[in-house]
């Protein structure tokens, strides 16, 4: 375009044109004169008339010469011209890659002016909800505003950037609507230039071609001035015309027919002109060489060294971006991180997008300067914006293990290693249940929840054992491993257990980068054993072996842990509980004895190592290095007697609470305590760095819960800086982020209870914040959270799961039958304009075929969350109202919400038949209305199962069918839909539309494909 259209190339292939006229001219030689003269007109003088043809010899005799001279001036032209076009060219090119760039770069800048937009809408609807401050709302909108500026100012430098090349391409008027593109073309494999691209400007150069000519053309202007420099005073001359050439004289003779009568000698001066003319025209010649070269060098650097940074972007920064991505998608679907931090994640990512683009604008570039280099062109710059970067607000805060520590130079009690008794490990993380010692005094060994008790050795009258103290795994919950210290194999680490009386001696073997102790943290022993790094005695060395041997004075509960680097060593899981039982074993016996640790980590998502820095905002909350829902039950028989040991080394205090009994304190870190001190108790709070025991009779079968009673401590990992979003609209907003991250759902909006059903894809090493599920559905629990299972003939000895428990009929939870006499409470939906109205009656729970019908729940579970993980990018949990908003589109044509009073009612009941083909079922094959009536529909689900009620066009059921069967936990919320748990009752009042076929389904994955749809016709 620019070749057709571009005025000034024109102009100067007209240039072209009159050196082809001048070449033409010297090609006819010189024009003859012509002239008359008389004389003699006076009297009888005698007339004579006289015609003369008057013409230059020297010029007909130089003509070919000079001919040759014009033909290298128009070849110059020619090369001039050719000059011109390819600098047109060039300039053209580098003006479209400047303006797709420049477009590219204004759309990823559109695209964050989204991630603002979306912002600056969650801040508005947190503020009308009074979750957000108006100064946070204003920091918000003002980031919109001033994107919004950023956004108009690369819209402005993209049209100047299509201005300028529609300059170079001639257009004007129409001409100008043409389309830019808003992306350059991908990044090749590897630069189009070549290393031999020096030879290939020499070769090509059109300056350097044209320089040649030049010096052509000074050549035979000299050798002219050779030929006239014998003339000068002499009319008839001989002439020898000399031309040197390859070292040979040719000598050619010159006849001269011509005379000058010079008024100067002006021999020398001609020749001396020639001389440096000629001079001039090398050295011009010369240095264009040079400079070719030096061109094309740098040519093919930059386009190679923007290749490779245009690479580095494409293939190392952006993976990573997308990665983070991905990662921050699965942090929010955790509910470790807010909306708006997801949001900045996608602002960082446009960044490095837009970085990624100029990159690549700028390999293109490059790329069209090679082509300068090697065929030259005069190149003319064009003005550009230099790289930018969007603003950023995220401050990052970082924090690392620090351990530097003095080894000390002393030893304690070193031991000769083949004395050791055996350091016994184990890697399991589930509850092992000790046998009673078989040798030493007798005892009803503690049952570690999670955990195990130490082997020991009889040396003598001294009980030994052996500790080693190393860097272990601990698996916190399934899908989630903890890189920890700990002792043998564990973290928290094995429970130690003697008799009140006994003496023992402890082996501690360092196998740590540094150096450490072990407390005996309650225990009554000599000043030196009790373990404090420093003041008891040295640390112990990694490497080295210490001993600690002392008697148990009292019986009781206590614990042992690190009293070196304690911060760290702490904070990494070293731990373990001590258990020193009475001498009397009438002495406060009991039937089951459990114990456990109160541990508290801060691991963030996708990392295994503790944050050892944090003291107060820790993500997960343990007992003996477990989460729930993978922390094993207190399991017990129907009248045993129960003791519970709970220690806390965390550095908050916790209120330990157990359902279904109330109980009595009997042992503290100070010892047993006498009944008449007791009181009953159902929560019992436990300080950092004590031990608390409690005791109670299993008189209720059941499973009851015992958890912390910190809500925060029954959850696992999530984000605590987490705004309230309850009440909030995010339809809008919804629609906003997944522009920018496709798989984003909204969430929190009517609470956080969804978590507890939802099986999201979150971010690897880590679990939901709640999860877990019992016989009737999610428990929506973490962390602290456990379950006491008494049951009726549990043998002695017996630890294992007996599963849940069955209640008696009408000893659970129950919902009003909607068959009862009793009234039905409509709830009126939030929105007005959603018609569905929903009774909260319920149908009896019954035990009938309930583990089966739970099992089966399971597996229908189960089958919907695979292809939940497998599609995470397009999660959804909105309902269709988030899709296309409520009436839009097709729903028009089959009606709206009521439009005046019912005429009749239409029941539709929902169920189940698991004998019949249809396992799933409508009581009614179709519908059929009129166009304009206005109906209520009853609908009933009368099943077991849960159910919904959508009317819509079969095009749009079967779309929203597919997107049911990757996303489960989508619900409709629209005003033609209504899902139903069992026993439920809605209506809608609902006035049909244009005539047409229409239909009613269940689009719950299965429930579909099992028959529960059918025509709806209104005529």
């Amino acid at each position: 375009m620019a070749l057709i259209n571009n005025r000034a190339l024109q102009a100067n292939f007209a240039d072209l044109g009159l050196s082809s006229a001048e070449l033409w001219e010297a090609a006819m030689g010189p024009v003859p004169s012509v002239g008359v003269s008389v004389s003699g007109l006076a009297g009888d003088v005698t007339r004579s008339l006289e015609a003369t043809l008057i013409n230059s010899l020297l010029d007909l005799a130089t003509t070919r010469s000079r001919t040759e001279i014009a033909a290298i001036r128009f070849r110059q032209a020619e090369l001039a011209a050719l000059s011109e076009t390819i600098a047109l060219a060039i300039e053209t090119r580098r003006a479209w890659i400047e303006a797709v760039g420049a477009f590219e770069a204004a759309a990823l800048i559109g695209q964050a002016q989204g991630t603002a937009d979306a912002g600056s809408e969650l801040a508005a609807q947190l503020g009308r909800t009074g979750a957000m401050s108006k100064a946070d709302q204003a920091r918000e909108h003002a980031f919109t505003a001033e994107l919004a500026g950023e956004r108009s100012a690369a819209r402005l430098e993209a049209q100047l950037a299509k201005d300028r090349l529609m300059r170079l391409m001639g257009l004007w008027g129409s001409g100008t609507t043409f389309y830019v593109p808003d992306a350059l073309p991908s990044l090749p494999g590897r630069p189009r230039a070549s290393a031999d691209i020096e030879r290939m400007a020499l070769a090509n150069r059109v300056d350097l071609a044209a320089g040649k000519l030049e010096l052509q053309a000074v050549a035979l202007d000299y050798k002219l001035s050779g030929e006239t420099r014998m003339i000068s005073d002499v009319a008839l001359a001989a002439g020898l015309e000399l031309e040197r050439a390859d070292d040979e004289t040719e000598r050619s003779p010159v006849l001269e027919v011509d005379f000058e009568i010079p008024l100067y000698d002006t021999a020398g001066l001609v020749s001396k002109r020639g001389q440096m003319a000629y001079l001039q025209a090398a050295s011009m010649l010369a240095q264009t060489a040079v400079d070719a070269r030096a061109e094309a060098r740098m040519a093919y650097r930059a386009v190679t060294g923007r290749h490779a940074v245009a690479r580095h972007w494409r293939d190392e920064v952006m993976p990573l971006r997308r990665q983070i991505d991905e990662e921050a998608l699965l942090s929010y679907n955790g509910m470790l991180t807010s909306t708006f931090e997801l949001l900045e994640d996608a602002r960082e990512g446009l960044d490095a997008r837009l970085s990624t683009a100029e990159a690549k604008r700028d390999y293109w570039l490059a790329e069209t300067d090679v082509t300068a280099a090697i065929w030259g062109g005069r190149r003319r710059r064009i003005l550009r914006r230099g790289g930018r970067r969007m603003m950023n607000r995220r401050q990052l805060l970082g924090a690392g293990i620090g351990a530097g520590a003095t080894l000390a130079s002393a030893a304690m009690a070193q031991t000769r290693f083949r004395d050791l008794p055996e350091a016994a490990s184990t890697e399991s993380p589930y509850t092992q249940v000790p046998e009673r010692p078989g040798v030493g005094p007798d005892y009803n060994p503690v049952v570690t929840l999670n955990g195990w008790s130490l082997p020991f050795r009889m040396n003598g009258n001294v009980k030994e054992f052996h500790l080693v103290a190393e860097p272990v795994e601990r698996i916190m919950a399934d899908g989630m491993i903890a890189r920890l210290w700990g002792y043998n194999g564990q973290s928290t680490g094995p429970t130690i257990e003697a008799v009140e009386g006994e003496r023992v001696r402890i082996y501690v073997t360092n196998r740590l980068p540094e150096h450490t102790s072990v407390h005996w943290h309650g225990l009554i022993l000599p000043s030196g054993m009790d373990g404090v790094g420093g003041l008891s005695h040295p640390g112990i060395p990694p490497g080295k072996t210490f001993v600690y041997e002392f008697d148990l004075t009292k019986s009781g509960t206590f614990m042992y842990h690190p009293h070196a680097d304690e911060m760290v060593q702490m904070a990494m899981g070293m731990m373990g509980l001590f258990i020193v039982h009475p001498r009397d074993p009438e002495f406060m016996p009991v039937d089951r004895d459990f114990a456990f640790l109160l541990a508290a980590y801060d691991i963030d998502p996708g990392t295994y190592i503790p944050r050892v820095a944090e003291m107060t905002d820790f993500n997960l909350w343990t007992f003996n290095s477990r989460i729930f829902p993978d922390i094993d039950p207190l399991v017990a028989a129907k009248g045993d007697r129960v003791r519970v040991r709970v220690g806390n080394l965390t550095m908050t205090n916790h209120p330990v609470h157990m359902h279904g009994y109330d109980f009595e304190v009997t042992c503290t870190d100070g010892g047993w305590v006498r009944p008449e001190a007791r009181w009953p108790e159902v929560t019992i709070d436990i300080p950092v760095g004590a031990m608390r025991a409690y005791e109670f009779d299993a008189v209720h079968e059941g499973d009851w819960a015992l958890h912390c009673h910190k809500s925060h401590h029954t959850m696992n990992a999530m984000g605590h800086e987490l705004p309230n979003v309850i009440g909030a609209d995010k339809r809008r907003l919804t629609e906003m982020v997944r522009r920018q991250q496709p798989g984003y759902m909204p969430m929190g909006t009517a609470g956080m209870a969804d978590m507890g059903e939802m099986s999201m894809e979150i971010p690897e090493n880590t679990i939901p914040m709640m999860t877990g599920w019992g016989p009737h559905g999610p428990l929506e629990m973490g962390g602290m959270f456990t379950v006491m299972k008494v049951r009726e003939g549990i043998e002695a000895g017996d630890y294992s799961d007996p599963g849940w428990y069955e209640n008696p009929p009408r000893h659970a939870g129950l919902r009003m039958d909607r068959r009862t006499s009793g009234p039905r409470i409509q709830h009126q939906p939030q929105n007005p304009s959603h018609a569905a109205r929903r009774c909260e009656a319920g149908l009896t729970y019954s035990s009938k075929g309930g583990p089966k019908l739970m099992k089966k729940a399971l597996l229908t579970l189960a089958t919907l969350i695979a292809p939940t993980f497998a599609s995470a990018a397009g999660q959804h949990a909105g309902g269709h109202a988030d899709d296309h908003g409520p009436m839009k589109g097709h729903a028009m044509a089959l009606g709206s919400t009521a439009q005046g009073e019912p005429t009749r009612t239409v029941e539709i009941v929902m169920n189940e038949d698991y004998d019949a083909d249809s396992v799933y079922v409508f009581d009614k094959k179709e519908l059929d209305f009129a166009a304009g009536e206005t109906v209520r529909l009853h609908i009933i689900n009368a099943g077991e199962e849960v159910h919904e009620f959508v009317m819509d066009t079969a095009a749009a059921n079967a779309e929203h069918k597919e997107l049911m069967a990757k996303f489960p936990e989508m619900e409709h919320d629209d005003p033609n839909s209504v899902r139903l748990e069992p026993g439920q009752e809605a209506e809608i009042l609902w006035t049909f539309g244009e005539p047409g076929t229409f239909e009613f389904a269940c689009l719950l994955p299965g429930h579909y494909e099992a028959g529960m749809h059918g025509p709806i016709t209104v005529n």
